[in-house]
């Protein structure tokens, strides 16, 4: 995100020069990028909870105008890569997303997804799974229903990244300072490193997921604006298939769902949302996602490739001013590189004072108003994770003849989360689920004043929300 900003705010109006702060490497021991390949769409995201939300409503409406600015940055990047010599970034096009049978969940969030493609006008295809293949990987007999979207896209996210960097190293008002920031300060905007470097700037923007919780703090915002929580995503690489084509599962329990994505050089199999980095955990959602893409496909023959994301209490984007001069882009989850776009020509207009046609109701002091989800629907979320992570068809049938146990046994641990959380914490299915597995959560969780009743303390939240 930061980079798709610094991108493209030195190419704006205004002879402004950028400085991006960070890590000289990326590094697969924490970096989002190495998480998942990065499908640049939204809609394929969909689920019924979403269209119930006004937040999940608004990340549709964003998301779409993000993907109508994707041919366009690509098509840039690659025009300044090509003179370069280095090899262009792909972005495909083209998603199969299919429900299994039996999967009550996967059948009612199709439904979803297709109505959020009608509401917004995209097209999509019915696939008739009457025996006829629809695609190499889509094997009918396999799956109940499925569709297929032709302007949902996807793209390598370790290239994208190397791409901007690339660029933006040729760009005289671009430098980079290979070192981390340890404090902002609101007087003069001074951004201090652990190096001891200090420097002034006419505006700060806080992309970095890595220490955000911290700088937040050292601004005197303290509980003010939602906390970030790491969420670990894991997946698979293993030798490209002939035909380049992206399949995925809808979204289901917390999970991203399970996908298949084809490049030129390699293949992505991921299941890549997890709440905790348990050697067991992991590969029992790894083998899952690999069975749904390849049921004879060998685990010991794939590269394991994951990395850390960030996601906010709330579960949405925190993206609009801190501080006079002082801006948020974090906490993306998912969805960093398929809002890089978008987020990115938003806040240029904003620092550089150009008109603005972009809608944006993530303020990091948003006041949530909406209630959290029942404890009976996050037991039934969490109960779809773990029946849909049951891999080998013995273990299936172990939980399903077991299940009238193991169901309640889910709910206890879900009630009993739930009711440690502190009044007007906006609690999701992804921070249960982190919750029930690292307990030391909660306690950090309540170390933070409920962002919902803080928001309030601010005047109210809305006036914070226009001012966005």
């Amino acid at each position: 995100m930061g980079l798709a900003l610094a991108y493209r705010l030195a190419e704006a109006p205004g002879g402004q020069h950028v400085v991006v702060f960070g890590p000289e490497r990326i590094s697969r021991d924490y970096a989002g990028t190495f998480a998942a390949p990065a499908m640049v769409n939204v809609f394929g995201e969909a689920t019924v909870e979403h269209e119930k939300s006004w937040a999940g409503r608004h990340m549709m409406k964003i998301g779409a105008a993000a993907m109508d600015l994707w041919p366009e940055l690509v098509d840039r990047l690659n025009g300044e890569l090509k003179d370069l010599g280095y090899p262009p970034v792909e972005l495909c096009r083209g998603t199969y997303i299919v429900a299994r049978p039996g999967r009550e969940r996967e059948i009612a969030n199709l439904g979803a997804i297709r109505r959020a493609l009608e509401a917004h006008g995209r097209p999509y295809e019915t696939l008739e799974l009457d025996g006829r293949s629809q695609g190499a990987l889509v094997d009918p007999g396999r799956f109940e229903a499925g569709i297929h979207v032709p302007d949902e896209m996807f793209v390598d996210a370790r290239a994208f990244h190397q791409a901007l960097r690339v660029c933006l190293r040729q760009r005289e008002n671009v430098s980079f300072r290979f070192t981390q920031v340890t404090a902002v300060e609101r007087e003069g905007r001074i951004v201090r490193d652990i190096d001891g470097g200090e420097d002034r700037f006419d505006a700060v923007v806080l992309a970095n997921s890595f220490g955000f919780n911290d700088l937040v703090e050292g601004l005197g915002l303290h509980g003010q604006v939602p906390y970030l929580v790491r969420v670990f995503g894991v997946g698979l690489r293993m030798p490209a298939r002939p035909d380049r084509v992206c399949i995925r599962t809808p979204v289901y329990g917390s999970s991203c769902g399970d996908y298949g994505v084809q490049f030129s050089g390699h293949t992505y199999v991921g299941a890549s949302a997890l709440t905790n980095t348990d050697r067991v955990e992991m590969t029992t959602q790894v083998q899952r996602a690999l069975d749904f893409y390849d049921p004879h496909a060998n685990l010991n023959g794939v590269e394991l490739t994951g990395g850390i994301r960030a996601m906010a209490q709330d579960l949405y984007p925190l993206i609009g001013w801190l501080d006079e001069g002082i801006y948020a882009a974090a906490g993306f989850f998912k969805s960093g590189v398929t809002l890089a776009p978008y987020v990115a020509d938003l806040l240029t207009r904003e620092l550089t004072g150009q008109a603005q046609p972009h809608d944006n109701r993530f303020s990091p002091f948003r006041h949530v108003d909406e209630e959290p989800p029942s404890v009976g629907d996050l037991t039934g979320m969490v109960w779809d994770e773990i029946q849909s992570s049951a891999t080998s068809g013995g273990s299936r049938k172990q939980l399903n003849r077991y299940g009238w146990l193991a169901e309640p046994i889910v709910r206890w641990k879900v009630g009993r989360t739930v009711s440690q959380f502190k009044k007007g914490i906006y609690y999701n299915s992804d921070l249960a689920q982190l919750c029930i597995y690292d307990s030391s959560m909660i306690d950090r969780l309540n170390a933070y004043e409920p962002v919902r009743e803080a928001a309030f303390e601010r005047g109210g939240g809305g006036e914070a929300q226009e001012a966005a």
